[in-house]
């Protein structure tokens, strides 16, 4: 007598049925996961070390082994002694800067003038710094404020 089965194999109806049911992911699918991955890491690695700097163009003169700074009054808040700013990449830091600004007489250097915005009667603060620069006019960029993107989500 041939020895029949009264009941059906479970496990093989289960791994029969199973490729019916569950889907893998395509490797496009795994792709774009990961590219989205990669683009959140990078935005949390910005915003941990990067940084956002506030900055204000200034026109600046040197001569003598002097720079000499002119600083537009609605823009000079925030610039204080030991702020920094860079002309043609080197850095340089305000010692020391007047609480009042000065009216501009015309007598300046008038392309530092137009670089920093100004015309004769407009009021700035004129800042001077030792520096080794060979005379001329140059553009200067003060850093007023720095910044770390994730500062703003961590209250």
């Amino acid at each position: 007598m041939a020895h029949k089965e009264i009941f059906r194999n479970k496990e093989a109806d289960i791994s029969h049925k199973a490729g019916q049911y569950i889907r893998s992911a395509d490797r496009g699918g795994w792709l774009a996961l990961a590219a989205v991955a990669i683009v959140l890491l990078g935005i949390v690695i910005w915003g941990i070390y990067g940084r956002l700097d506030t900055v204000v163009d200034a026109g600046a003169v040197c001569k003598d082994g002097s720079i000499t700074l002119y600083i537009p009054e609605e823009r000079g808040s925030g610039i204080t002694a030991g702020t920094s700013f860079k002309i043609d990449g080197k850095e340089y830091v305000i010692s020391q800067l007047n609480d009042t600004p000065v009216q501009i007489q015309g007598d300046e250097d008038a392309y530092a003038l137009h670089l920093s915005g100004l015309s004769k009667g407009d009021f700035a603060y004129v800042v001077s710094v030792p520096a080794s620069l060979p005379d001329g006019t140059y553009k200067a960029v003060i850093t007023v404020l720095t910044v770390a993107p994730v500062s703003y989500t961590a209250g």
